[in-house]
């Protein structure tokens, strides 16, 4: 029994590595691996869109609550998980991004605002950080197609304690 629990405990705070792959054209497609151990296990395949199937819609059941209620709740929802994000982020390490892409807007001005606005990003990051941008604007069309290669680490024990304050400041004590 005391295995099971050493293991659990190693399990969870040793990093996984994460690796996103996305593509648009010629046919949409998501696809990430994890390794556990911080790699030295192969990766396993948990999302692949390839092998997403429409589910039947199930019949949904007349809920009576109050509405007030649940606006109330689902703003104080909007209002906690900024800081969720921003916090779930930093836990993350970055060992590789490389991302690829085109887009296009109605207005050829739009296309150079947008691109305006991303220049900094694409321009500014340097290329020894593992960080590759690629965005490529294109003023005779709307399109939007590109391509995605990132991999991350991550410890799965880092991220409960943003989560479990998330919890706490959105679903805990109704302090009136």
């Amino acid at each position: 029994m005391a295995a099971i629990g050493v293991l659990l405990i190693a399990v969870v705070s040793l990093p996984l590595r994460i690796r996103l792959r996305a593509r648009s054209t010629p046919r949409g497609r998501i696809q990430v691996h994890v390794a556990a151990f911080g790699g030295f296990v192969p990766a396993i395949c948990v999302i692949d869109s390839d092998r997403w199937r429409a589910k039947p819609k199930r019949e949904e059941k007349d809920r009576r609550t109050s509405r007030t209620r649940n606006i109330s709740r689902s703003l104080k929802l909007a209002r906690q998980l900024p800081s969720l994000l921003s916090e779930l982020i930093r836990r993350f390490r970055i060992f590789q991004i490389r991302a690829e892409g085109e887009f296009g807007l109605d207005d050829p001005a739009d296309t150079g605002v947008v691109f305006g606005l991303l220049a900094p990003f694409v321009y500014g990051i340097p290329r020894t950080s593992g960080i590759s941008l690629d965005v490529r604007p294109v003023f005779g069309q709307p399109c939007l197609s590109g391509r995605l290669d990132a991999t991350v680490a991550v410890s799965p024990a880092t991220l409960l304690p943003p989560v479990f304050r998330f919890a706490w400041r959105t679903f805990g004590p109704q302090w009136r």
